[in-house]
């Protein structure tokens, strides 16, 4: 359900702003006359001050309500943005856990991600686009173009040298004989493959550079 339009607050306003005046007006003319004519009566200045009272209590209510109204999305349009952005939020979290232990240089079926590729890279981008941390941005820099190493079709076993599978069998102390062969064994992407990601990762990063610096500068402001 859509929120009132302005004209329908502006004649609110303008009701209870007059509804508010009469009750203090009618008290302050009240007591005035009275004190004017020398005669000021308990019963008058009773009268008056309970009107002053009520156009009081009026004011109240109509600022609240203005207040709560202010607070309130002015539109339906308003709210699926805050929504949009929430949902943004997450699913560009779920991402940057995602690749938190991938190796820099292989590359995986989009399978593994916890979202469609597509939909993190909606995501992220509109994440980044309101992002008000520094910190956060900066990093994004480096997390999003890693999004150019999850491709359709690899299958479970990664493509490239595994870095980390690597590192592991290094530090178990396994010969440099064993670690070039397992290096050589590892199934690599084709060209074509290496090509396409060599060329979303170059788009991503220059995307992700120039929205993080135009960010940076609207938060400067």
């Amino acid at each position: 359900m859509s929120h009132q339009s302005k004209p329908d607050k502006d004649y609110f306003g303008f009701f209870f702003v007059s509804l508010m005046l009469i009750p203090l007006s009618v008290g302050l003319i009240y007591i005035g006359v009275k004190e004017l004519n020398g005669t000021p009566e308990t019963k008058g200045s009773l009268m008056g001050l309970v009107g002053i009272g009520v156009g009081l209590i009026l004011l109240k209510v109509y600022f609240d309500v203005m207040r709560k109204d202010k607070d309130t999305p002015t539109s339906d349009s308003d709210s699926a943005m805050v929504e949009a952005i929430r949902t943004a939020n997450r699913v560009a979290c779920d991402f940057a856990s995602c690749v938190e232990n991938i190796s820099p240089i292989a590359i995986y079926d989009v399978a593994i991600l916890p979202h469609p590729k597509d939909h993190i890279v909606k995501c992220c981008q509109l994440w980044i686009g309101v992002c008000r941390n520094a910190e956060q941005l900066a990093g994004w820099i480096v997390i999003y173009p890693i999004l150019s190493q999850f491709q359709p079709g690899v299958g479970k076993q990664p493509l490239g040298l595994n870095v980390e599978a690597i590192n592991k069998a290094s530090n178990a102390g396994v010969s440099v004989e064993e670690l070039a062969r397992m290096s050589l064994s590892h199934p690599q992407p084709s060209p074509e493959l290496k090509t396409k990601v060599e060329r979303e990762f170059c788009e991503m990063v220059t995307w992700v550079t120039d929205a993080v610096s135009q960010r940076l500068v609207q938060l400067s402001h």
